[in-house]
């Protein structure tokens, strides 16, 4: 099977509500200035919304329309089935979807507005595809590297710990812990890199492309798989001298003679 697009024009009003969004690399970010110009341009008194804005993408397991009452079905599959979720939906534009939903009640009453929405089924690489669509603003390469599952390892081993589901797999994600901190432990770890004290893997700290590139390169090989079932222990030890590391600072800073350790000592200047 071939993809096949279709091109509607719909009125904003009629747009429908809770279209899912999971197969889109970004998370809506509605307080850029480019979010706000997008608000604008659908409250405003113009109706060349359509023309000037590059619409919305949407990936679709199938589509009809009935020509009878000019009504469209799109179907986006399961969307409890985690292969659906991730296949159909919002592909692109999804900023521009929000904006609608969230503000077009403040449309003029006179004024009908419509959007551009393009509407692909049997979609063969839907990494591809959303990679070449998503260049208004720069995706990051690892939340596109999430759409292939990926990331189907690390999902797997951290499911049970407390802090699963505060990990960010996806751009402007609200949740506290980027996926590259687990990325990053597991470059600090990697002793066939590093396998003495010679070097310190010092990108695990500023050099998160570094760490990625790695990580991508590397994923899929039996070392690294290995390394990734053993990131609760990883992350139980990185607390544990996180929370430590102040007092051993002390200690070391006694040892060499300093009575006051938080301080540094003061280089000669002449």
């Amino acid at each position: 099977m071939y993809e096949t697009i279709y091109y509607l024009l719909v009125n904003m009003r009629d747009l429908p509500e809770n279209i899912p969004m999971d197969v889109n690399p970004r998370v809506p970010k509605m307080g850029t200035n480019v979010a706000k110009r997008l608000i604008h341009a659908v409250v405003e008194p113009e109706t060349d919304f359509y023309v000037n804005n590059r619409g919305i993408v949407i990936s679709a397991q199938a589509f009809s329309f009935n020509s009878t009452d000019s009504e469209v079905t799109i179907d986006l599959g399961e969307q409890n089935d985690e292969n659906d979720r991730f296949s159909y939906g919002i592909l692109d534009g999804g900023h521009t979807y929000t904006a609608i939903m969230q503000n077009r009640d403040k449309i003029p009453e006179n004024i009908e507005k419509y959007v551009r929405i393009e509407v692909i089924i049997n979609v063969l690489n839907i990494t591809r595809l959303s990679d070449a669509r998503n260049t208004s603003v720069q995706v990051s390469d690892i939340a596109l590297f999430n759409l292939e599952d990926s990331f189907e390892d690390i999902h797997r081993v951290i499911k049970d710990e407390t802090y699963a589901e505060k990990i960010a797999y996806k751009d402007n994600e609200n949740k506290p812990i980027n996926v590259s901190e687990l990325l990053r432990l597991l470059y600090a770890f990697n002793i066939k890199k590093y396998p003495d004290d010679s070097m310190a893997p010092i990108q695990s700290y500023f050099g998160k492309a570094q760490v990625f590139k790695r990580y991508k390169e590397a994923y899929n090989t039996g070392f690294y798989k290995a390394l990734t079932k053993e990131l609760p222990v990883l992350v139980k030890l990185y607390d544990y001298i996180e929370q430590d590391l102040a007092n051993k600072y002390n200690e070391y800073k006694k040892s060499l003679g300093f009575s006051h350790p938080h301080s540094l000592p003061c280089l000669p200047t002449g």
